[in-house]
């Protein structure tokens, strides 16, 4: 009789630990599936060997937090993009609005399409498409760990120039270009 208690005994035993590990498994799933942003199908971000990093030299009174590469999702406006965020090991954040740090745009929405302002907002934001249209792979420079009071984070963003092949800030190519203003708070 004892040798059927405990075999009995151990069965109940593995049967607990059986069910412990599924159980805990598709927690695990579960957790994952709704809070991670790791997204296994995201699109490679191509390295471009022969060209350096950005220089971080900044000539204002922030601080860069961090370089990232991106690609840009779609141009919101002149000085607004939507961009996916890779922070390495296939992590992704989707779908991530960047303020261009410093630059003021001409608006675009909630102004008369007929007036001035319109008109220049659309050609700084037609600049913005064609030097950086969706698709393609940029580097953000961010400068605030926060987002700003409509969830869009600070950047400068970089990208490479096709014809000298070094990596351009678009913020200041659109204030040398005289589409964008500099953006006083």
């Amino acid at each position: 009789m004892d040798k059927q208690r405990i075999k009995t005994s151990a069965i109940a035993f593995v049967s607990s630990l059986v069910l412990f590990f599924v159980a805990s498994s598709l927690i695990t799933y579960l957790y994952n599936l709704k809070y991670s942003q790791n997204d296994v199908t995201a699109p490679a971000v191509v390295d471009i060997p022969a060209l350096q990093w950005p220089s971080l030299n900044v000539s204002n009174d922030k601080t860069p937090n961090y370089l990232y590469r991106a690609e840009v999702r779609r141009i919101l406006d002149g000085d607004t993009i939507s961009v996916n965020v890779s922070l390495g090991f296939g992590v992704w954040l989707r779908d991530q609005k960047l303020r261009l740090y410093g630059i003021n745009a001409p608006e675009t929405y909630c102004v008369k399409k007929d007036s001035a302002e319109y008109a220049r907002g659309k050609l700084a934001t037609a600049f913005v498409e064609s030097t950086i249209p969706d698709g393609s792979n940029i580097v953000i420079e961010s400068i605030e760990d926060k987002a700003d009071k409509y969830g869009r984070w600070l950047a400068i963003i970089w990208y490479v120039d096709g014809k000298t092949n070094t990596w351009v800030s678009l913020n200041t190519t659109l204030l040398e270009k005289g589409l964008v203003s500099v953006y006083s708070e």
